[in-house]
């Protein structure tokens, strides 16, 4: 079923790209104002990153500890882009993703020595709020393409019913900094819309909050 979406999404991408790429170059003498009819670029996505891997790499190197579920974990996201140059935008981004990870029979030393055997749950929250500035070097109509950097704070919530001390410990050591600042670059940005305010968002990046997203594009 995810296989045809994704045909589906990519033969219409192809589609919307062929065609405006087969209409004339804009105009350099065009005013800008009427080119950049619709400043305010709205997107709402959801992506992938590496979080649950990273957690998985964690608690491996931690005490062997292996999850017996953890969920596939999607970053959902929305973001606020303005136009002020041709070919330039700034904006505001947030996003929220959430990991649950069921251990079972873990076993752990308290602190009488006494060796404990227990099941238990963990969630993280992280949730990312930035600013961005993109760069905008495919300008048209139906399509835009752009690279650019993004900065931000990610804040984490973290919640557990282990009573491993140890392990709370170890949480508290990757998750447990309510505020980190993150750096993120963007590869590639595309818009491509269907209508003159409706479209579709592609990005590939490296860094957090993700590194692939797909979206529900509108300017206005």
């Amino acid at each position: 079923m995810k296989k045809s979406i994704w045909t589906i999404a990519i033969v219409l991408v192809s589609a919307v790209m062929m065609n405006s790429f087969a209409q004339e170059e804009l105009d350099e003498n065009e005013n800008f104002e009427e080119y950049v009819k619709h400043r305010s670029i709205v997107n709402i996505y959801a992506g992938l990153s590496t979080m649950r891997l990273g957690y998985m790499a964690k608690t491996v190197n931690y005490n062997d500890m292996e999850a017996e579920y953890i969920p596939m974990s999607g970053v959902y996201g929305i973001t606020y882009d303005i136009i002020i140059k041709k070919w330039m935008s700034v904006g505001a981004a947030f996003s929220y993703q959430k990991l649950s990870a069921d251990h079972n029979d873990y076993s752990y030393q308290d602190a009488n020595d006494s060796i404990r055997t227990e099941d238990f749950s963990t969630d993280i929250v992280k949730m990312n709020l930035g600013a961005r500035v993109l760069f905008r070097y495919l300008n048209k109509k139906q399509v835009n393409m752009s690279s650019g950097i993004r900065v931000g704070a990610n804040n984490w919530s973290v919640n557990t019913t282990s009573a491993d001390t140890e392990y709370s410990s170890f949480l508290d050591k990757y998750y447990g900094t309510e505020y980190k600042f993150v750096f993120q670059v963007v590869a590639m940005n595309l818009l491509v819309f269907f209508s003159e305010n409706v479209g579709m968002s592609f990005e590939m990046a490296f860094g957090q909050p993700h590194y692939l997203s797909a979206g529900l594009v509108g300017r206005f």
